[in-house]
């Protein structure tokens, strides 16, 4: 009686094989849920941005968005964004002793940066949001039409 030893190797790799895809399947997953927890969280709170929750996930932008083989060029753009709004973080907002004007205007940059950020990491989720829907502002010009302040937005 002949031995086929492909039925003797698919029958000891064939679990292994499947218990690895798995793995693989649920890591990928995973991935997919900690990036749109940090977009949640971005979105949630961009109007106020002063959440332990918002500064959790600018913190996580670097390790859960690095780029992999698949979706590289999306997830390079983030974080591009994301040095972007770093960087004009890191400037800090001007002394008190300054212009008013001067700290308006490095809101406002602060604010076009988030809103680039947000743009490129709801791509990179397969989303599509305009800037207007991005912008946290626009929130706040509609309080002042409406004269209401929606929830959530200052």
């Amino acid at each position: 009686m002949a031995i086929e030893w492909w039925v003797v190797i698919a029958t000891l790799l064939g679990p292994v094989v499947a218990v690895q895809t798995q793995k693989w399947i649920e890591r990928a997953s995973e991935r997919g849920r900690r990036r749109q927890w940090i977009f949640t969280a971005l979105m949630a709170n961009r109007a106020t941005r002063l959440s332990d929750e918002y500064v959790r996930a600018l913190n996580l932008i670097d390790l859960e968005f690095s780029p992999k083989r698949f979706g590289g060029s999306a997830d390079r753009k983030v974080i591009h964004a994301w040095r972007a709004l770093f960087g004009e973080l890191g400037n800090g907002p001007p002394d008190d002793n300054q212009d008013m004007n001067i700290a308006r205007a490095w809101n406002e940059r602060v604010t076009e940066r988030l809103v680039d950020l947000l743009s490129e990491m709801s791509t990179a989720l397969g989303y599509t949001f305009s800037e207007e829907e991005l912008n946290p502002s626009e929130g706040s010009k509609l309080s002042k039409v409406l004269g209401t302040s929606p929830p959530g937005l200052i």
